[in-house]
């Protein structure tokens, strides 16, 4: 998945030292230095987009559009709001605050649902809260080895304690609210 960055201002800490930015095409929301301020994306469906930055067509629908999230085997789907959507190719332009959204949201989803967790699930937790392995060791209380077998344990049911999955789901949960993303079924 790569999300589509909009209008990033420099005055707000963008990386790309510009006034206002050009359209980035990012592997994932955490590759950016973008501020949540600026980064509107297309929230908006009457925004003006000029080609598609996939086939570059400039034939374009208002759509509701549903994202999913995947860990794995696992999904998370998520109704946005309505959008601008290629009607040749289908891509949909997200805002990077959508894209942070969506990926928390999938946290407490997969972390609410899934029990025990599969090992791709706390790799995608992890990675998404933005945890180095010895951070997510450090907040369980485990040594580092034993959270990488979590990880690492692929498809299979990690072996990951309830009050571990407790704690990742707090953390995720308090970012969430911290940043006022709804957390009800949408």
């Amino acid at each position: 998945m790569s999300y589509h960055v909009e209008n990033c201002c420099v005055e707000h800490g963008c990386m790309y030292g510009e006034p206002k930015c050009p359209v980035v095409n990012l592997e994932s929301p955490q590759d950016v230095g973008a501020c949540l301020i600026c980064c509107k994306g297309l929230q908006d469906p009457s925004s003006n987009i000029h080609d598609c930055y996939v086939c570059k067509s400039k034939n374009f629908q208002i759509q509701a559009v549903i994202l999913e999230c995947w860990a794995g085997k696992h999904v998370a789907k998520h109704l946005v709001s309505p959008r601008s959507v290629c009607t040749d190719c289908g891509e949909r332009t997200y805002s990077m605050v959508e894209a942070m959204e969506m990926e928390l949201r999938s946290c407490v989803e997969f972390l609410t649902n899934v029990s025990p967790p599969t090992g791709e699930i706390v790799m995608f937790v992890r990675k998404v809260l933005g945890l180095r392995m010895k951070d997510l060791a450090a907040l369980t209380g485990v040594e580092e080895e034993v959270a990488a077998s979590w990880v690492f344990a692929g498809e299979e049911p990690s072996s990951i304690p309830e009050e571990a999955v407790a704690t990742l789901l707090r953390i995720a949960t308090d970012y969430c609210q911290r940043l006022d993303f709804d957390l009800s079924s949408k």
